[in-house]
């Protein structure tokens, strides 16, 4: 009897271990990706927007026809990138951002970060962040983010700093 009930117990505990940073083995996939896949992309990468923040409803309506054309239009601009998180054929997130001409180093301006709720304080959006930075050596990379809100506690973890007490804030490549 006991034996019976620590194999249930062991089985149960294995099926609920959230897995670390560390653990996840995911890939960014850029533009192009979206491109040669755009309808089923599109459409998890709108919805995924849509949960990330909170946009249900009749709002969640609206919201839904204008991140699809933002999307649209953002992945056909020059200089401007989309990169969607994947992991076993699953997009939990995705990031856009846009490069801006620089006389001394590579400025990256982080447009949007948004991952899956589900996907959520798991390490996915440090591992997505890390990863987008190998792809840009050497740049200085911006982003935008209220104090209060749940990014903030993600951006500072992956090395963003404000900027002269504003809400801006800036990585610098330590290269």
């Amino acid at each position: 009897m006991f034996f019976f009930f620590h194999c249930i117990f062991v089985s149960v505990f294995f099926f609920f271990k959230q897995k670390t940073a560390y653990e996840i083995s995911a890939c960014l996939v850029g533009s192009e990706m979206c491109i040669r896949d755009r309808g089923k992309t599109l459409f998890t990468i709108v919805h995924i927007y849509l949960d990330a923040f909170d946009k249900k409803g009749p709002i969640g309506d609206l919201y839904s026809k204008a991140v699809a054309e933002y999307l649209e239009r953002f992945i056909k601009t020059e200089n401007c990138f989309m990169y969607t998180l994947i992991e076993k054929d699953v997009i939990p997130g995705f990031l856009t951002a846009c490069e801006i001409p620089g006389i001394l180093s590579r400025n990256i301006k982080i447009d949007t970060v948004a991952i899956a709720p589900e996907y959520q304080n798991k390490g996915y959006g440090t591992v997505m962040m890390n990863e987008f930075f190998k792809l840009f050596e050497n740049a200085v990379f911006s982003l935008e983010a209220k104090r209060n809100s749940i990014s903030y506690k993600l951006y500072t973890k992956v090395g963003f700093k404000e900027v002269n007490g504003c809400l801006s804030m800036c990585k610098y490549d330590s290269k």
